[in-house]
């Protein structure tokens, strides 16, 4: 599916993607872990962008729309996306994760650790496996961040602690 929505917006594009691609570094907006470009990274200067994807309420699609979002400067319309992809699977850690870091970019700690936690909770559910690019410590380590930059430094310091532990296995 998604191949026919890049090759639909090449042809749109008259088969330039030129003013549309965009760097690596401009596609790790929210991740930075993310050392490579997207595919949905063709489609980011390109207003119609969010309406080219499919309205089906999938799991690829919502977080197509939430990459885009993001790219394009548009937090509200990634959380509401990323809610979206919450309710659409609640197993997936991508959700909770990707909220909690937008969340985390604009200060609001309290939600940035609830959904920090909640992606704990799901890849405790499936046996400690994650499905996003990301280590499971490195939730832990984005969770101590979080308590840090909130003031906590007792939670801080425990989340670090299994970030460590988790990493040395």
């Amino acid at each position: 599916m998604a191949t026919a929505i890049y090759g639909q917006r090449l042809r749109e594009l008259g088969g330039n993607i030129a003013p549309a691609v965009v760097t690596p570094v401009e596609s790790v907006a929210i991740n930075p872990q993310r050392s490579v470009a997207h595919p949905t990274d063709i489609l980011v200067q390109q207003p119609s962008a969010l309406a080219s994807i499919d309205p089906v309420n999938t799991v690829t699609n919502w977080r197509e729309k939430a990459s885009i979002a993001i790219k394009q400067g548009d937090l509200a319309g990634a959380i509401t996306c990323y809610q979206e992809l919450i309710q659409v699977d609640s197993q997936s850690v991508a959700g909770p994760y990707n909220l909690g870091q937008i969340y985390r970019s604009q200060g609001r700690w309290s939600e940035a650790i609830a959904c920090y936690q909640q992606a704990l909770q799901i890849v405790e559910q499936q046996g400690g496996q994650s499905d996003l690019n990301i280590q499971v410590w490195e939730i832990y380590q984005n969770l101590g961040d979080v308590y840090q930059e909130n003031g906590d430094v007792d939670e801080a310091i425990k989340a670090y602690q299994q970030a460590l532990d988790l990493s040395n296995d």
